[in-house]
């Protein structure tokens, strides 16, 4: 993995806060996230997501 500064600079804010976020935002952003993914017709096996067929998205 290549470091910049800006990977710097947010470890640096992060850095010690990831059970907070785990305890607020974890759950709160971990629950509708296949829904998102099937409202979207995305598909995510294994390794990466893919876009709807026909899509010129990127994932």
């Amino acid at each position: 993995m290549i470091d910049t500064d800006f990977d710097a600079q947010e470890r640096s804010r992060w850095a010690g806060r990831a059970e907070a976020y785990a305890r607020g935002f974890g759950r709160l952003c971990a629950y509708p996230a296949e829904a998102l993914l099937d409202a979207g017709a995305w598909r995510c096996p294994p390794p990466r997501c893919s876009p709807p067929r026909g899509s010129t998205d990127s994932p």
